[in-house]
């Protein structure tokens, strides 16, 4: 019988793509194409600010026995800048376990990782954030 942990890396790694973007998405789509990528799950919802970017949609998710409430996040082209997810249940060393199976070890700071396209950041091990990944110009690499 395949370790509970083996299991959730491997559900983690079904659900999100190792190359870029997040799930259904690609950055720089726009709300609407979003959530018709998600097939109507992701949901308009009242538009608040974090930094430069504007959270608008939301959509609960789930990889194995970690569930976690989605949030898109746009920029000032109303673009697709940011994906978060905000974990409701599970556990962080669950999360960082599956993250550790999915993309190995993380940068020096333990708590990033990158694909060839995107940056992966956590914060206190139940936030969860993937970003296109950009040189120090600012631009997609």
């Amino acid at each position: 019988m395949m370790p509970k942990f083996a299991l959730i890396a491997a559900l983690l790694l079904i659900a999100t793509p190792a190359s870029s973007d997040w799930q259904f998405t690609k950055w720089e789509k726009w709300p609407a194409q979003v959530v018709q990528g998600s097939e109507n799950v992701a949901v308009e919802t009242p538009p608040r600010q974090s930094g430069a970017l504007t959270d608008k949609l939301s959509m609960p998710d789930a990889s194995g026995e970690l569930q976690f409430t989605v949030h898109f996040l746009f920029d000032q082209d109303d673009k697709l800048a940011e994906v978060s997810l905000d974990l409701k249940s599970g556990t962080s060393a669950q999360l960082r376990v599956a993250l550790m199976g999915k993309y190995g070890q993380p940068v020096a700071d333990g708590a990033t990782w990158f694909t060839d396209r995107d940056r992966i950041d956590t914060i206190a091990g139940i936030l969860l954030f993937y970003r296109p990944r950009v040189n120090a110009n600012n631009s997609g690499l």
